[in-house]
């Protein structure tokens, strides 16, 4: 018996053409480009903001801050504080 011996020849699919230099060229000056409006746009719309509110004579408003912070998971023989802040206008002292 004659055995014939079969080989596989793979082919493999042509390589893809690299792209150009003007292609990348063109696509990192349109980045650059988006990047530089993305950037003008988004400062004016930060500049055109407005600003907070300036507070001009005396204020008739007052106001009271308390702070309490409990921890619910301290032993009963754990001492609490409670602490509060007055802030007083310095003409009223």
């Amino acid at each position: 018996m004659e055995e014939s011996i079969k080989e596989e020849i793979k082919v493999s699919p042509p390589p893809k053409p690299d792209i150009s230099k003007s292609v990348v060229i063109i696509l990192v000056i349109l980045s650059v480009v988006i990047s530089m409006v993305g950037t003008w746009v988004i400062l004016g719309e930060v500049n055109s903001m407005q600003s907070a509110p300036v507070l001009r004579g005396e204020s008739s408003q007052a106001g009271q801050v308390k702070l309490s912070i409990i921890d619910k998971n301290l032993p009963a023989a754990t001492a609490i504080g409670q602490v509060s802040i007055t802030i007083l206008n310095p003409e009223e002292q």
